[in-house]
């Protein structure tokens, strides 16, 4: 199977629950079952780095000099301190996973699945910040504002600051996704029977842009901050991961993984 690993791709057997870059290093946790956290700095060599005590790893990432580890199936976050090395459970959410980490610039975020809480971290406490009843996948910064999407909605909750949430509009109404599907794809719906877009896989930011993932259709968006587009249609999908790095994006559908480039010749000649 075909996976990205942060700025690297690589042939995993079992597949991958998580992986984030920090510091010049990947962290990687493959879908085994065994809750290890493995990182690799040219995407060749992998050294075990954490074995969490954890059945499975579900999100990864670095903030303040610490890598923050979510896991499942008892929604526990641990959190590894390079300073110090010390290693311990920082947060239990009550929820079956926690989903997605998202370091920012005064603290850091953390989502669960499936009641949709969004959890903050300033180094001294936890709190919760909002609670969706959505089940989170995936979390992204831009333009100084966090975007947190959903599996099992295609509507996308906007946050500009602490306690300062709302789901995001258009024209005055709830924004969803399955509003600016392409017409083939709802054609190629209507013909097959299949149902419209019911949610979002996977997020992330490239090149000045918010491209996210649809969780029913082989579909990737784009949004600029004005106005939410395709970017892309795929022969098969979904999209099982996206990742940003050194100016690149990577979107891995089934065997194969995408490079931005890529995407834009795709979409710039359709």
């Amino acid at each position: 199977m075909r996976t990205v690993l942060g700025r690297y791709v690589a042939d995993t057997p079992s597949g991958v629950s998580a992986a984030a870059e920090y510091d010049g290093w990947v962290y990687v946790s493959p879908d085994d079952g065994r809750g290890t956290v493995w990182r690799t700095v040219d995407g060749m060599a992998y050294e075990e780095f954490w074995r969490t005590g954890e059945p499975r790893v579900t999100s990864i990432g670095g903030w303040a000099d610490a890598l923050f580890v979510g896991t499942g199936p008892r929604g526990r976050i641990w959190m590894h301190n390079f300073s110090t090395g010390n290693r311990f459970e920082v947060a239990v959410t009550g929820d079956y996973e926690v989903t997605a980490i998202l370091p920012l610039a005064d603290r850091v975020l953390a989502g669960t699945g499936p009641s949709g809480a969004v959890l903050g971290f300033d180094g001294d406490r936890w709190t919760k910040e909002y609670e969706a009843f959505f089940d989170i996948s995936a979390m992204a910064e831009y333009q100084s504002k966090v975007f947190v999407f959903f599996r099992d909605s295609p509507s996308i909750l906007c946050g500009t600051g602490r306690g300062h949430w709302a789901f995001m509009q258009d024209a005055g109404k709830p924004f969803s996704v399955a509003s600016v599907m392409p017409a083939k794809t709802v054609l190629e719906q209507l013909a097959s029977g299949r149902q419209e877009e019911t949610g979002i896989s996977a997020a992330a930011t490239c090149s000045g842009k918010l491209f996210f993932s649809g969780a029913t259709l082989p579909t990737l968006y784009a949004y600029d901050g004005t106005a939410v587009t395709v970017a892309r249609t795929f022969a098969a999908g979904p999209v099982a991961s996206m990742s940003a790095g050194t100016g690149q994006l990577f979107v891995s559908v089934g065997d194969t993984v995408y490079v931005h480039e890529e995407l834009l010749q795709a979409s710039s000649g359709a």
